[in-house]
């Protein structure tokens, strides 16, 4: 008997609590980014970190406002929700490289983002696989594979938050690639938010 896969794209219901924290973590650290962006708030690292959080802080906005909520434009909306986290993450990860790291601001929040993914803020919908045979009835991926896809997402969040840290520490070594980093950072995310994801979207 051949079996036919098909896909489908199901939307789930995010948890109250999920969707206050998004808001929390976005306008927080948007806010942040943005103060440190233009000077304020200044420690080692700022003027680079600062724009990188604002950023994320961006990438939120459209699962913020519910402007993707139909279609496939929903998919697109969680995937800059997750690419906005990673930001965070890094942006965090710089700081934390610091003497910033001795107090309990940034690690709440890199906390709060990484259990963001884990509970399942995002994606706000998944992929399910149903299998269809002439003699069985469709099957759907278990809850189990869902919590084990959102695990992997915190996971990888973490991962970022380290490569963040290990950058921002030779980047403290370095003073002519730390100022080259941050004179980049600002042409390099206009072009990620002018170039790259409008052409990730489209497709």
């Amino acid at each position: 008997n051949l079996e036919k896969e098909v896909y489908r794209i199901e939307s789930v219901d995010m948890p109250a609590h999920l969707v206050y924290l998004r808001i929390w973590i976005t306008g927080f650290l948007g806010i942040v980014g943005v103060m440190k962006g233009v000077g304020k708030l200044s420690h080692p690292l700022s003027e680079l970190a600062g724009p990188i959080e604002a950023f994320g802080a961006i990438l939120q906005i459209p699962s913020i406002l519910g402007i993707m909520d139909r279609g496939n434009a929903q998919g697109v909306s969680s995937s800059l929700s997750v690419a906005g986290c990673h930001f965070f993450m890094a942006a965090l990860g710089l700081i934390l490289s610091t003497y910033k790291r001795k107090g309990p601001v940034c690690w709440s929040q890199a906390a709060l983002t990484a259990y963001y993914l884990y509970a399942g803020g995002a994606p706000l919908e998944r992929e399910r696989r149903a299998s269809f045979s002439k003699a069985a009835e469709p099957q759907t991926d278990t809850q189990a594979d869902a919590q084990a896809a959102h695990l992997g997402q915190a996971g990888w969040s973490l991962v970022t938050l380290g490569a963040g840290v290990a950058f921002g520490l030779v980047l403290q070594r370095h003073a002519e690639a730390c100022d080259l980093a941050t004179l980049a950072c600002p042409a390099i995310l206009m072009f990620l938010g002018t170039v790259v994801l409008p052409k990730v979207a489209l497709e």
